[in-house]
């Protein structure tokens, strides 16, 4: 949406940088967040956010739009860049699976503690043993949900870009 505003404000012609962007937006929500599900990056955003930088970065941007717009322009497509990398860090993040098994031994482990310590009062080893139980599921249950923020039922969804590339596809619109 900024690309769109800092574009439209100048006094130069920047129909193209304006479909570039609509083009990542679009390809956003079609092709990379799909692909997040499946912690993977799309080929094709990154080549379009890489043409978005380049026409940009044109000289000739500055020329026609000033200095000051060409920054801003720059400036918002580096914070896109860094949005996408983080979105990708996120998604591709896979928990150490040696991490998940040290919490399960360690849940065991305490298990066997609770009973052993209640070993001669079945009715306090059963209610330490269900509390502790209890408590243990629900908290890893909850850990587990957010382990993978693009699929699952918590899952990020792309909502605010399908937003912008409609009032995006308004403005360019005759």
């Amino acid at each position: 949406m900024a690309i769109q505003a800092i574009s439209t404000a100048t006094v130069t012609d920047m129909q193209e940088i304006r479909l570039i962007a609509q083009d990542y937006a679009e390809t956003l929500i079609q092709d990379e967040w799909p692909r997040m599900q499946d912690q993977e990056a799309s080929v094709k955003a990154g080549q379009v956010l890489l043409a978005l930088l380049t026409q940009i970065s044109n000289p000739q941007v500055a020329v026609g739009a000033g200095s000051a717009a060409q920054t801003a322009l720059l400036d918002t497509v580096l914070k896109l860049r860094t949005a996408r990398d983080d979105r990708l860090a996120l998604s591709g993040d896979q928990t150490d699976r040696t991490k998940w098994t040290a919490v399960l031994i360690l849940a065991f482990i305490t298990q066997v503690a609770i009973g052993g310590v209640h070993l001669e009062r079945p009715r306090a080893q059963i209610a330490a043993l269900t509390i502790f139980s209890t408590a243990a599921v629900i908290t890893l249950g909850l850990i587990a949900i957010r382990e993978r923020p693009f699929d699952g039922p918590e899952r990020i969804s792309p909502q605010p870009i399908v937003e912008a590339l409609q009032s995006m596809t308004e403005a360019l619109a005759p």
